[in-house]
């Protein structure tokens, strides 16, 4: 057996980074399986293997300039290799499934000569992770049935495209387009059942449309395919082209036309159909994508996605001297942190309010977290115009010039509690009825307040009304501003309870006019105090209200405020 290479070994999978990643000049064109070569095999450059999820390992490697069938072996504790698939070795990929979790499996490849020359190898250890599974989605509309010959073409659903190179499909296939619903994780949009009569011998190649609301995730959007198992399975992107609003990326028939069971299997005879859903869905993001904040609140936000991080910052595969993203096609996991540190070399990683680096006053500010993950973003003292603003995180790979842009739309709010608050007295003997009324908005004391205690203040005014069973009455001036006594006026809120607990207290009084026409008797005209001082408490509701009713000697009152 042939030495291997230096440059051929594999590192350990718990510290793989794939070096270089993306097709050939012609991304996808494989051919079909070409028979053994001759001569001397070329080995295969930039190898690595690496453990996927629970259930699946991924070989890589750089493709083989020419149609080269390459043989791909497994062992399983130290005993004998066993063939798993003879594949071209332009593909560049090998996806092994039906495994144990937590075990490691080493793999190598190698030539179909006579020799078996070693080409690579390397090992990979499963992790504890389940993909996730989904029902297929619903139908949408009607399914349209196409021919498709020996030449190809494009099979297009919504927007969803799929190009069929020449030579994929034998003589006499056919396609069946089913609009679905999205049942992918974070799915975006509808999706497309694509059913072939025959499994194809050549990768396909996929396009989907980006709507114009979509625009600002691009960059975190991933086009998945959900095989007949329910297992969703996510594609490197091959290109992001914001202009016309597509990702791109190429699908293996392996990845498809494969039995769920075992994908290590070779592809199945041309006769059997295979049927597969192809959508999009976010697969990198800010969390949270979208929060209200008060003003000179704070937000943390972190970088999250759905599949595994073996350098998955950039999204893209194309050939860089650093590696951007693992091209390999990864099982959709659950969703988890991404580790993109804010300093790393061979990186410029930025964060901004729109287009401010570390943003301003006027729009809030951003400051991204020492030696770790994510930043903290800070409101502005006052709600901006507009109230809404856009944090960003940006990655730029130094190298390529390559960049990675998650954003959050993140809406300024005042920290305040709107609503009212009554007083009712009466009707007397005489048959009076006095109403007092506060409408307010109580607005956060910043300098009053200290942690989890806080302080409002109001802003509002009170009115009278006055009725009674033989008179008009009426009262002049009938409203009055709220007092901007702080003694008087306070709305405290004790977060550090749960539930939250409130006092109230406002107390205004003003001097009115009250005039009295009645039928029976003069009119009558006095001076008098109106208004009311209330001093409430109770537990914030479990909707996020402050509300209650409680009388007071003969008074009733009311009071109901929300945010």
């Amino acid at each position: 057996m042939s030495p291997i290479p230096k440059f051929l070994l594999a590192a350990a999978a718990s510290a793989l980074l794939l070096a270089a990643c993306g097709g050939s000049d012609t991304p996808g064109d494989t051919g079909t399986t070409p028979p053994p070569a001759t001569g001397t095999p070329a080995p295969l450059a930039q190898f690595g293997a690496v453990g996927s999820s629970a259930r699946t390992a991924t070989l890589h490697w750089a493709p083989a300039a020419t149609a080269t069938t390459v043989a791909i072996e497994r062992q399983d504790d130290g005993g004998s290799y066993t063939e798993l698939a003879q594949v071209d070795g332009r593909s560049g990929q090998f996806l092994d499934d039906g495994l144990a979790a937590g075990r490691a499996y080493r793999y190598r490849v190698v030539a179909t000569d006579a020799a078996r020359t070693l080409l690579a190898e390397g090992q990979a250890t499963t992790t504890d992770e389940e993909p996730v599974t989904s029902p297929r989605g619903a139908a949408q509309g009607d399914a349209s049935v196409v021919p498709v010959g020996t030449a190809g073409g494009r099979l297009q659903a919504g927007a969803v495209a799929v190009d069929v190179p020449a030579g994929a499909l034998p003589a006499g296939s056919s396609a069946t387009l089913q609009r679905v619903a999205n049942t992918a994780p974070d799915g975006r949009g509808d999706g497309l059942l694509l059913q072939l009569s025959a499994a194809p011998s050549r990768p396909l190649a996929l396009t989907l449309q980006v709507d114009e609301a979509e625009l600002a995730d691009i960059d975190g959007l991933r086009i998945a395919v959900q095989r007949a198992d329910g297992t969703w399975y996510s594609l490197p992107a091959d290109r992001i082209d914001r202009t016309a609003r597509t990702l791109q990326a190429t699908l293996p028939p392996q990845l498809v036309a494969a039995p769920a069971a075992g994908l290590q299997a070779t592809a199945r005879a041309a006769s059997v159909s295979i049927d597969f859903t192809i959508v999009k869905y976010l697969a990198f993001s800010l969390k949270p994508k979208a929060a209200e904040v008060a003003v000179n609140g704070t937000l943390p936000l972190v970088p999250y996605a759905r599949v595994r991080g073996y350098e998955v910052e950039i999204g893209t595969c194309e050939r860089f001297d650093s590696g951007v993203e693992a091209c390999i096609y990864t099982p959709m996991l659950e969703t988890r942190q991404v580790p993109l540190l804010n300093a790393k070399p061979g990186y410029t990683r930025t964060w901004s309010v729109f287009l401010d680096e570390g943003g301003n006053a006027t729009d809030g500010t951003v400051v991204p977290n020492t030696g770790s993950a994510g930043a903290v973003y800070t409101a502005p003292a006052t709600v901006p115009e507009p109230d809404t603003v856009w944090v960003n995180f940006e990655s730029t790979h130094t190298a390529s010039g390559r960049k990675l842009l998650l954003s959050s739309s993140v809406k300024i709010t005042d920290d305040r509690w709107v609503g009212s608050m009554t007083a009712e007295d009466g009707p007397s003997i005489a048959g009076t009825t006095l109403l007092v009324t506060a409408d307010v908005t109580w607005r956060l004391d910043h300098a009053a307040t200290v942690g989890s205690r806080k302080v409002y203040r109001p802003e509002g005014q009170l009115s009278l009304q006055v009725t009674d069973d033989n008179c008009w009455v009426s009262a002049t001036p009938a409203t009055a501003p709220v007092s901007g006594d702080t003694r008087l006026v306070e709305l405290v809120v004790d977060e550090s309870t749960s539930p939250a607990t409130y006092t109230a207290r406002l107390i205004t009084f003003w001097t009115t006019e009250i005039l009295a026409v009645c039928p029976k008797a003069s009119d009558q005209r006095t001076t008098e105090m109106a208004g009311y001082g209330w001093d409430v408490s109770g537990v914030v509701g479990g909707s996020g209200r402050i509300e209650g009713q409680t009388v007071v000697e003969t008074a009733r009152l009311a009071w109901s405020f929300s945010r």
